[in-house]
């Protein structure tokens, strides 16, 4: 048998319910950015698509002709955020609400990447300059 270290790092997720879980993410695999930036581009033809859809306060779809039509883009959006994240990030941040609940008058997927964009950036700089530190360490006595 052989062990493994996929790079992840665990981020709590703390809901107003009181329950905490982790979702994960490798802040040191280049191709994050590149899962990441195509999400976003599609996540934004998904905001498209959802401006003919009309929602109520609880984020709930008033007009029944639609209902088939967020539950695509729902699932859609969700399976981009697992691809980026390479993991199964959406099961744990959507387990209470819908991506488009509204919350204090913002969808409630707004809320999760205004939460989760500063601990990626955290973890990003600090996987960053861990890489920089190790590859000065190595090759340094070279570049004199």
């Amino acid at each position: 048998m052989i062990k493994l270290n996929t790079g992840k790092v665990a981020i709590p997720v703390e809901f107003d319910t009181g329950d905490v879980e982790n979702i994960y993410f490798n802040p040191s695999d280049p191709d994050f950015a590149v899962r990441l930036k195509k999400m976003m581009a599609n996540l934004e033809k998904y905001a498209e698509e959802m401006q003919d859809i009309e929602l109520d306060e609880k984020g709930e779809v008033v007009n029944e002709f639609f209902v088939d039509k967020i539950a695509e883009i729902q699932k859609k959006l969700m399976q981009e955020i697992d691809t980026a994240f390479n993991s199964e990030v959406s099961r744990v941040v959507f387990k209470h609400c819908s991506p488009f609940a509204l919350i204090n008058g913002e969808y409630f997927v707004v809320q999760f990447f205004g939460a989760i964009t500063p601990v990626i950036q955290m973890h990003v700089e600090k996987a960053t300059k861990a890489s920089a530190e190790r590859k000065n360490k190595h090759i340094g006595k070279y570049a004199k």
